[in-house]
C-alpha cells in the first residue's frame, strides 16, 4: 500500500501541480521553491539521516555534527529546487540562460570543436545536471544527451490498474517535460550507434559517468568509500576518441547557476583495455571529487539513491 500511495503522490506532483505552475513566471516558481524547502526538511527525516551518515563517512567523521546536518539540509533544499525546475524546463529559454547562468571555460568547448573529433561533455549527477542542456543548447551548439527512460514498475493487487495507469502517466510526463530542453536525446534503450555518428559529425555528446545502468562495472574508491561505476561511458570514449571536457553545474542560489567547463581531460592509455577503463574512470572521479568536496550539498543525494552505489554505505 505504501508504494501505491507514493505513486499517487507522484502523479499529483508531476501531472497536477506541474500543470498548475506552468503558467507562473520563473521568479514566482523560485519563491514557491522557498516555501517547499522547510516542508521537505520536515518530512524527510529518514532521508536526512542517510545523507548525514554518508557525509560523515565522506569526511571520515572529522566534520562537526552541526556542519553535517547543515549539508544534509542544503542537500534536501537542492532536491526541491531541482524537482521544481523539472516541471518548467520549457521556461529555461535563451533569455533565461543569458540572465541567470554564468559560464566558466566556454572557450575550451570552442577550442575542442576545432579539433574536429567531436566533443564529450563528461559530468556527474551534481547540482541539477539537466541545467547543462539549456545552458549549452541555447548557446547555439548542437548537443546530444545520453539518457535512460526505463518504464515504471507495475503493481499488483488492490487498485493496481489505477495505480499502474497513474504511474505510466508520470513516466510520460517526466519524459515530455525533459524533452522540452534544446537537446537531442539518445536513449539507452536503443542501439547506441547514434553517439558515435554524432561525434563523427563533430557534434557534442553529454553523458554522466556515474549513471546507474550498465552491464559491466568496476569497483573504485570514491568519497572515502567503495563504489560501483558502470563502464559503458568510458568504453564509448575509448572507442570514439573525442575531445573530453569535464563539465559541472554549480547552483549559487536557487535561480542562479554556473556551468563550469574544465580543460580537456587527458584520456590515458596503459596498453590493456580493462586497465584503461579503470584508470581513466579513477582520473575523472578525482576531478569530480574536487567539486563535491567544495559543494557537498550538490551531490550528497547520492547517498540515498535507490540503486546500489556505495558498497559500504550502511543505511
Amino acid at each position: 500500500m505504501k508504494k501505491k500511495i507514493i505513486v499517487i503522490t507522484r502523479w499529483i506532483y508531476w501531472c497536477l501541480l506541474g500543470r498548475m505552475i506552468k503558467q507562473c513566471s520563473v521568479s514566482m516558481i523560485t519563491q514557491l521553491s522557498y516555501l517547499f524547502t522547510p516542508l521537505h526538511r520536515l518530512v524527510a527525516g529518514e532521508k536526512r539521516r542517510k545523507i548525514s551518515h554518508g557525509v560523515a563517512l565522506m569526511y571520515k567523521d572529522r566534520l562537526p555534527l552541526g556542519n553535517v546536518r547543515r549539508i544534509a539540509d542544503k542537500t534536501l533544499d537542492n532536491n526541491v529546487y531541482s524537482a521544481v525546475e523539472h516541471l518548467v524546463y520549457a521556461k529555461f529559454n535563451k533569455d533565461y540562460c543569458n540572465k541567470n547562468i554564468k559560464y566558466k571555460g566556454l572557450i575550451f568547448l570552442d577550442q575542442a570543436l576545432e579539433a574536429g573529433r567531436g566533443v564529450v561533455l563528461l559530468h556527474g549527477h551534481m547540482g541539477n545536471p539537466h541545467m547543462i542542456m539549456p545552458a549549452i543548447g541555447h548557446m547555439g551548439y548542437t548537443l546530444h544527451q545520453i539518457a535512460s527512460r526505463n518504464p515504471p514498475e507495475t503493481h499488483k493487487g488492490f487498485l493496481s490498474n489505477v495505480v499502474n495507469s497513474l504511474n505510466y502517466k508520470c513516466f510520460e510526463r517526466i519524459n515530455f517535460l525533459r524533452e522540452q530542453l534544446p537537446v537531442n536525446f539518445i536513449y539507452t534503450d536503443k542501439f547506441l550507434r547514434a553517439p558515435f555518428k554524432a561525434l563523427k559529425r563533430n557534434e557534442i555528446v553529454a553523458i554522466a559517468l556515474d549513471g546507474r545502468e550498465g552491464k559491466e562495472s568496476v569497483e573504485l574508491d570514491f568519497l572515502n568509500q567503495k563504489a560501483i561505476f558502470y563502464t559503458g561511458t568510458m568504453r564509448m570514449i575509448l572507442m570514439a576518441k573525442p575531445v573530453v571536457l569535464p563539465v559541472f553545474h554549480i547552483r549559487n542560489e536557487p535561480n542562479e547557476h554556473t556551468i563550469v567547463i574544465e580543460k580537456p581531460f587527458e584520456v590515458g592509455s596503459w596498453g590493456e583495455r580493462t586497465i584503461d577503463i579503470k584508470k581513466n574512470t579513477e582520473c575523472f572521479l578525482k576531478i569530480l571529487e574536487k567539486y563535491i568536496y567544495q559543494y557537498p550539498w550538490l551531490y550528497a543525494d547520492a547517498f540515498v539513491i535507490k540503486d546500489p552505489f556505495f558498497l559500504k554505505h550502511d543505511s
